[in-house]
């Protein structure tokens, strides 16, 4: 077992809480903060609430491991956003490895800990997407009744919820950064992937990318995928043989393409992996995309593109497109061969 958490497990007799760390590393984005926010406050000061007013039968001393373990989490999600997709794999095992290891009735208190502090990351979410309040607890309605689906609900279950509301928090402010600078309408890109958080699609996000990516949970998530893909920032949702594309205006399809090309920037500077404009020749040049859309989204990658262009001329730019090419020599033939033979005004 990982000597950090073993060192957790042997401290029944721990005299006070634990605390965070005034500051975590520093994150791998400039816009992305690692200090401890009041909110980050707030989640411990819930915990002491939570944890006085645990049933009688939980005894001071798991009382207490379980506020430990708590910190743990709270610490380790936010390292979390600094980590590769394989370092944060390879933590998955630790994680299964302590969440078997606990008492009933520390489980029980961990979990309801992880639950509450993921439900009130999911409000804040809600809160800052321009939504009214009606729709908030719609929202809302929708992710609680999410949670009441989940089977045999325990603590690593409960760990992926709280570690994915985190990656998609960062994610969205990933979109709105990357949006703004391209011209996307802010209120399109603060309604982004709140989706997500709904019944029909949480738990399968969940389980596959926070649980692993096994094999056992790729149904679930290709459930989930099969409703997300329709959200129109996917190029999936615009079929060749689907005619209510010709029904958008120019102007609807243009903000779309550049919250997905906002989209794709996100999710390789947060995840890594190869290239932007490898995945343009070598994926998205055989995906039989709307020729329609070609157009605005060249629009869109050759915008980010002078951002990324701008970026190379200081070597000490913090700019958010730096490193982040979406355009060349061989993603042009890509979009050539691609373009509608009548090709729309686009600008």
């Amino acid at each position: 077992m990982d000597q950090k958490i073993s060192t957790l497990l042997a401290l029944p007799l721990l005299a006070s809480p634990l605390t965070l760390p005034a500051k975590a590393p520093k994150a791998s984005s400039s816009t992305i903060s690692t200090e401890i926010t009041p909110s980050q406050r707030a989640s411990i000061r819930r915990m002491k609430h939570l944890l006085s007013s645990a049933p009688s039968f939980v005894q001071k001393s798991e009382q207490v491991q379980a506020q430990a373990l708590f910190a743990y989490f709270l610490n380790e999600v936010e390292l979390d956003a600094q980590l590769s997709r394989k370092e944060q794999d390879d933590k998955i095992p630790v994680f299964k490895t302590l969440s078997k290891g606990l008492s009933p009735e520390v489980a029980s208190v961990l979990t309801t800990l992880l639950l509450e502090e993921t439900r009130i990351r999911v409000i804040d979410i809600l809160q800052n997407a321009c939504l009214d309040e009606s729709e908030i607890q719609a929202h809302l309605a929708d992710y609680d009744e999410g949670i009441q689906r989940v089977q045999n609900m325990d603590v690593e279950t409960a760990r992926q919820m709280l570690f994915f509301v985190a990656e998609l928090k960062i994610h969205r402010q990933y979109v709105y950064e990357f949006g703004m600078a391209l011209g996307a309408p802010a209120e399109q890109l603060l309604h982004h992937d709140l989706c997500k958080l709904s019944a029909d699609q949480f738990e399968g996000y969940v389980r596959y990318f926070r649980g692993g990516r096994l094999e056992s949970d790729k149904a679930g998530f290709l459930a989930a995928w099969e409703i997300h893909q329709h959200e129109e920032h996917h190029l999936e949702s615009y079929r060749k043989e689907e005619g209510y594309i010709d029904n958008f205006s120019d102007e609807r399809l243009q903000n779309n393409m550049l919250e997905t090309t906002a989209d794709m920037l996100a999710a390789t500077k947060q995840r890594g992996g190869g290239l932007l404009t490898d995945w343009l020749v070598n994926v998205f040049a055989k995906s039989n995309p709307h020729p329609r859309l070609i157009p605005f989204l060249r629009n869109g990658l050759k915008a980010a593109h002078e951002f990324y262009l701008e970026s190379t001329t200081h070597a000490d730019s913090d700019s958010l497109f730096k490193d982040l090419p979406s355009w060349n020599s061989e993603v042009e033939e890509v979009f050539k061969r691609l373009a509608p033979s009548n090709p729309t005004h686009s600008g």
